[in-house]
């Protein structure tokens, strides 16, 4: 069986993503999304909560939705292109397909190399932009990599780090750049643009953009006051926190150090609102997404140690028949696969050698449901997704 593998956010799903789907499943039997949870790679909360995205997937043509969970979604390109990877290789993917601003595999897979055999690779995110850590890959000080093709080589290194026989797909992406926030210029937006019309309240804006039955699930959610959420509607839970935590007690949590731990800690004192806090903190070397990873981090207790340990277990947001297939098959294998959240202690009672990682990792994926609760419109309980059952179509 052909299994493409796509690492994902839909955030939120639209029409570009449907294209893209639809040129994965010509060479594929089965197409499985791993999907970021309810935090994203650029340090934000996703705009609707992961059940909807899932959903919205299901419907532009994924089989199967696995959680790419949390530390990992919401950490540097490094850590969430392995995690994805690693879920994907869990499933059996044979073939990885992903948005590229370039489209040249050749190219890709080239830096791929270099990054692999370059002797100071490192993964943290104590090294600013990840702009700034490709610039030694490439050929000139003209070229620049896009954020696509950024990713695109960190999968393709995690692929042939481990050894994988998982042939690339790169899909030229279609239509306005990856950060333009308006729409009107192609027929594919950017999920840039939809979310600042979604945050600004115009969601007639984004039904010309995205599949219909998307559009209408993005609404009811709104409806709910369950979207759109933002870190921004946490924010006094966030200037809280850095302003009574003692800085010195933040020098382990991942993307801090080197004293980043005492500017956030000042900077928060400084400020009445979020957006001054990280506009105070942000430096070349620590430019805005690294500010707002480590920020989400060090308010969960996140480590290296966390990161470095890798995927202990994925969870499954939403199946059609051919995933659920898939999944079955799945099950007999005895791979650490949950179909509910509230499932962890059968899980560990199944994969005792892996017990102690696996409890870490659904301690942390609970403190950032409770953390997105806080990000909501209309403030959640902090539990509400614990017991949410996966999507099924």
């Amino acid at each position: 069986m052909k299994i493409c593998g796509i690492i994902s956010e839909y955030n939120p799903f639209h029409s570009g993503h449907e294209y893209f789907i639809k040129r994965a499943k010509q060479s594929a039997d089965v197409v499985v999304a791993v999907m970021s949870g309810h935090f994203v790679q650029r340090g934000d909360a996703s705009v609707a909560d992961k059940y909807t995205r899932a959903e919205c997937a299901l419907l532009g043509g994924i089989d199967l939705v696995l959680e790419l969970p949390f530390p990992f979604c919401s950490s540097s390109a490094a850590f969430f292109a392995r995690a994805g990877v690693d879920i994907l290789s869990m499933v059996g993917a044979n073939m990885l397909a992903f948005g590229s601003e370039s489209g040249d595999t050749g190219r890709l897979c080239a830096l791929a190399d270099r990054l692999l055999s370059a002797s100071d690779r490192e993964t943290d995110a104590s090294e600013g932009s990840a702009a700034a850590h490709f610039k030694g890959l490439l050929d000139s000080d003209a070229e620049r990599l896009s954020p696509n093709d950024i990713l695109a080589v960190e999968y393709l290194a995690a692929v042939r780090e481990r050894g994988l026989d998982m042939s690339p797909l790169a899909v030229l992406r279609a239509g306005d750049g990856f950060l333009c926030e308006t729409t009107g210029a192609s027929a594919y937006a950017s999920a840039t643009a939809l979310r600042k019309c979604m945050q600004d309240g115009n969601m007639d804006a984004l039904s010309g953009y995205m599949p219909t039955a998307c559009y209408d699930g993005l609404c009811r959610s709104l409806s709910r006051g369950e979207a759109p959420a933002s870190i921004r509607h946490a924010e006094r839970a966030i200037l809280g926190f850095f302003r009574l935590t003692p800085p010195e007690a933040l020098s382990d949590i991942a993307g801090l150090g080197n004293g980043l731990e005492y500017r956030l800690c000042e900077c928060a004192k400084k400020s009445e609102t979020l957006e001054k806090m990280l506009s105070l903190a942000a430096t070349k070397r620590y430019p805005d997404a690294t500010i707002r990873r480590a920020m989400i981090a060090a308010m969960l207790g996140v480590r290296y140690a966390d990161l470095d340990s890798g995927v202990a277990y994925t969870t499954v947001l939403g199946a059609n028949e051919r995933g659920r297939m898939l999944l079955a098959s799945l099950r007999k294998s005895g791979l650490p696969i949950l179909t509910k959240a509230s499932d962890i202690d059968a899980l560990c009672a199944r994969h005792k050698e892996n017990e102690r990682a696996i409890v870490r990792q659904a301690e942390l994926s609970a403190r950032a449901d409770a953390l997105y609760s806080l990000c909501l419109p209309n403030v959640g309980a902090a539990d509400r997704y614990i017991k949410h059952d996966a999507v099924i179509l």
